[in-house]
């Protein structure tokens, strides 16, 4: 009889797939960013540092990416001067205090599927220690042993506490104003 309860507690005990894990290949994978103004734009790239995204059989579940703050570049400035100028006052307290956080992290907690087979992937999004939830439409391919991701999403940078000519704080710009929402745009290749 033990034998038999044994047996029927065992058969009741749910199997649970094994979480698989494709880490992003740094060097194959891109971020790049664009930042607004009342008078143009500027745009530029960041090195992802690491990155994962995990599965469960060919469901997306969540994954973790970290990108190396002290990797900011300036593409669109030429002049030499100008270009150092931009990436280091990008880098400075006025922005995003590199010195002091050198790592913008995004943990992915939710990942929801839409009718379109793309994802709407959404966690803590942490610039300058400060953590808030947002929510990236991603396209995620599997094909085998690897992982193809991309999206792009506006990121409010007064909510990291990024003030700098911003509209919200100091209504009397003008020209000088910077729009409070940055882009970011993401090409991710991953391996088993």
């Amino acid at each position: 009889m033990k034998q038999f309860a044994l047996l029927i507690a065992v058969a009741t005990i749910p199997a649970f797939a094994a979480t698989t894990t494709y880490k992003v290949d740094p060097a194959a994978s891109k971020v790049g960013w664009v930042g607004k103004k009342v008078t143009g734009q500027h745009n530029g790239t960041l090195a992802l540092k690491n990155g994962k995204f995990e599965f469960d059989g060919d469901t997306l579940k969540g994954g973790a990416f970290a990108v190396d703050m002290n990797s900011l570049k300036v593409l669109d400035l030429t002049d030499a001067k100008y270009n150092k100028d931009l990436t280091d006052h990008l880098k400075s307290g006025d922005f995003f205090s590199v010195d002091k956080f050198a790592e913008v992290t995004f943990a992915a907690k939710t990942v929801v599927k839409k009718a379109d087979g793309t994802f709407d992937v959404t966690g803590p999004l942490t610039i300058k220690g400060i953590s808030h939830d947002i929510t990236v439409p991603m396209k995620v391919e599997k094909k085998g042993d690897t992982v193809e991701a991309s999206g792009k999403v506006a990121v409010d940078r007064t909510k990291y506490d990024i003030k700098f000519r911003s509209g919200k704080f100091f209504p009397e710009l003008g020209d000088k104003l910077i729009y409070d929402n940055f882009e970011v745009e993401v090409a991710l290749k991953a391996k088993k």
